[in-house]
C-alpha cells in the first residue's frame, strides 16, 4: 500500500509473488494492482493475476476482553480462558498445553506410566511432551522423530506450559505476540 509516498507490505512478503489465502505472513498476492480502505478500515486489494478481491484484516480483540495489564490468549479470534496463565520468559510465550491444544481441536492425553503428554493431531500425527525434558517425539505416519526444543517445557501450579510458537506454527498456525494489549494471537493460517 502506498500512503503518503511510503510504500508498505500489508500481505503476503515483499516481492514474492504467488496464490494463498491467509494471515498476513502467508497471504500471498500476484500483481496486485490497487488497493481501498473500505469502510470498516480493513483494505481491499485488487490481485489481478489471480482474479481476485483480497480483503487484509487486523484481528479483533474479543469483545468481553478488556486491557488488565495480564497475558491473555486469542485463538481465532475467541478469548482461551486458562486456570493457569501463560507466561513471558527469555523472550518465549509459554502458553498451557491441554487448554491450548484442546482449543484448537486436538486429544491430549495424560500417559501415566512415563509421567509424558501426548497431543494427538490425527491417526498420523502425535507429539509426545514431558516436564522434564527439552525434546519432544514427534510420531508421524509410524516414524518418531525427535524435536530439540531450545527452551525446555515448564511446569507451573501443576500445568506443562509449551513454547506456542514452535508447536503452532508445526501444525500450520500463525502465531503473533500482540505486544500493546499483552496478547498472544493463535489463527488458521488459512
Amino acid at each position: 500500500a502506498i500512503y503518503n509516498g511510503n510504500v508498505t507490505t500489508v500481505a503476503g512478503i515483499g516481492e514474492e509473488y504467488g496464490f494463498a489465502d491467509g494471515v498476513l505472513s502467508s497471504g500471498a498476492l500476484n500483481e496486485p494492482t490497487d488497493v481501498i480502505e473500505l469502510a470498516d478500515g480493513n483494505i481491499a486489494i485488487a490481485d489481478s493475476s489471480n482474479n481476485r478481491i483480497r480483503v487484509v484484516q487486523s484481528y479483533v480483540i474479543p469483545e468481553k476482553l478488556k486491557y488488565d495489564g495480564l497475558i491473555h490468549i486469542i485463538v481465532n479470534g475467541e478469548l482461551l480462558e486458562t486456570d493457569v496463565a501463560p507466561m513471558l520468559e527469555k523472550n518465549r510465550m509459554y502458553v498451557p498445553l491441554r487448554a491450548t491444544f484442546t482449543k484448537l481441536g486436538l486429544n491430549i492425553n495424560y500417559l501415566t506410566e512415563t509421567k509424558q503428554y501426548e497431543v494427538i493431531v490425527d491417526d498420523k500425527l502425535s507429539y509426545i511432551f514431558s516436564s522434564s525434558s527439552d525434546r519432544v517425539i514427534k510420531h508421524e505416519s509410524g516414524v518418531n522423530s525427535e524435536l530439540l526444543i531450545d527452551n525446555s517445557v515448564v511446569s507451573r501450579e501443576g500445568r506443562l506450559l509449551i513454547p506456542v510458537r514452535l508447536f503452532a506454527e508445526q501444525l500450520g498456525y500463525d502465531v503473533q505476540w500482540d505486544q500493546a494489549n499483552s496478547n498472544v494471537v493463535i489463527r488458521h493460517t488459512i
